[in-house]
């Protein structure tokens, strides 16, 4: 029978690569000239467009995994500022900056928040501002006022009540929107999908396993107007049968909700269905020219293809794996043993950290045969176990 062990690790050097967690200093002096920090996402696409826009304002960058208030909290103290713009996909109530902010985070770092001495904190990701407790949280803990929307960004649309034309030039020219990416519902993922018409929402859509989302009930529909908002191209077609309206991935037809008077056909060459920009929510008939930033919600369901779902709970990297036999591709939010136990499948490509200082030896292994990157163990101070499986959970790091 093994015995167990315990090993301390404070004397290995296991490559720390956090920021230091330093008394911050007293908030600014009033008396100084408006400035600003801005953070951003490292992991975001066309990072280097925007590092370009914001040459010379004060950008800093959070690493994927990395904890997210530590880093806001060393750059303010190194460079006090008036204002705070975070920059990185988001949801209500949710900013995948680094290891990921919602209230729970707050709440857990509510000291350096309220050190943070600045004045007004903009949020540029989707959606954010749609959790008004959220907001009113992050207000009341940094004494700074919050600026957030409900809305989409990126892709044409901006922060209002922003004066930094150069952030709000850069995001409204973004070619995607900062939303976090995947979302389930059902037996289904669902995201954003791009392109200049609705054919081509419906190949990119394609390109990643689905098609343009199905919409076979009202609670869909409500779930695809509450996450991803309107003007949403659909995967609804009467092309080639004029009236003959169908699904393109063959679902049968059993719920609708055009609005008023559609679809009518205008023009003769309206064949594509999109969810409605104003008025009554509902669909429309569209056609297949060019109008501007399309969005369209691809949806997918069991696929071989490889899935990137950029930053996922371990129930949505467990979602996505049954969705595909291909490799999902995700950083885990979920930093806890506890949670991090309960990743299912093997084989994918798992951005991990775990947050315990104590972990025993035989959850790591287990969980190094869950992904094939290395696990990020920075924080664990202590493994336990028998010795065989420590010297195993070394060798893995």
């Amino acid at each position: 029978m093994a015995t167990a062990t315990t090993l301390n690790l404070s004397r290995f050097a296991l490559g720390l690569h956090g920021l230091p967690q330093e008394a911050p200093p007293p908030p600014p002096s009033m008396s100084r000239s408006p400035q600003r920090c801005t953070v951003l996402d490292a992991d975001l696409e066309h990072r280097d467009a925007l590092e370009l826009a914001l040459e010379g304002q004060g950008l800093q960058l959070v690493a994927p995994g990395q904890e997210p208030i530590a880093a806001i909290t060393a750059a303010l103290r190194e460079a006090p500022s008036d204002e705070l713009h975070l920059v990185a996909h988001g949801a209500p109530g949710q900013i995948e900056l680094g290891s990921g902010i919602d209230r729970a985070v707050l709440v857990a770092h509510a000291a350096e928040i309220g050190s943070w001495g600045v004045e007004r904190v903009y949020l540029w990701s989707c959606r954010v501002g749609a959790d008004q407790a959220f907001v009113s949280l992050l207000e009341e803990l940094s004494g700074a006022r919050v600026i957030a929307t409900a809305e989409a960004l990126g892709m044409g649309n901006t922060l209002v009540g922003s004066d930094f034309a150069e952030l709000a030039a850069a995001v409204a020219g973004l070619p995607f929107e900062l939303s976090t990416g995947y979302y389930s519902y059902g037996n289904s993922l669902y995201t954003l999908v791009a392109g200049s018409r609705w054919g081509d929402t419906e190949a990119n859509a394609q390109a990643l396993g689905g098609h343009l989302v199905s919409i076979n009930s009202y609670g869909e529909d409500q779930f695809i107007l509450n996450t991803f908002g309107r003007g949403i191209n659909i995967g609804f077609t009467d092309y080639g049968t004029e009236g003959n309206w169908r699904w393109v991935d063959g679902s049968a037809v059993t719920y609708t909700n055009w609005q008023p008077g559609e679809p009518n056909n205008m023009y003769n060459d309206e064949h594509h269905a999109r969810t409605s920009d104003w008025g009554v929510y509902g669909w429309n008939d569209v056609g297949n020219y060019e109008n501007g930033w399309a969005r369209g919600v691809a949806e997918i369901q069991n696929t071989s293809v490889n899935l990137d779902i950029n930053q996922a709970t371990v129930a949505l990297a467990n979602f996505a794996d049954q969705r595909t036999t291909g490799t999902v591709t995700a950083t885990i939010t979920d930093q806890l043993i506890s949670n991090l136990n309960n990743l299912a499948g093997t084989g994918n490509a798992y951005a991990i950290a775990v947050a315990d200082s104590s972990v025993d030896a035989a959850s790591l292994n287990a969980l190094d045969d869950k992904t094939t990157l290395n696990v990020n163990a920075n924080a664990v101070g202590t493994i336990t176990g028998s010795a065989a499986n420590i010297a195993a959970a070394i060798n893995a790091l």
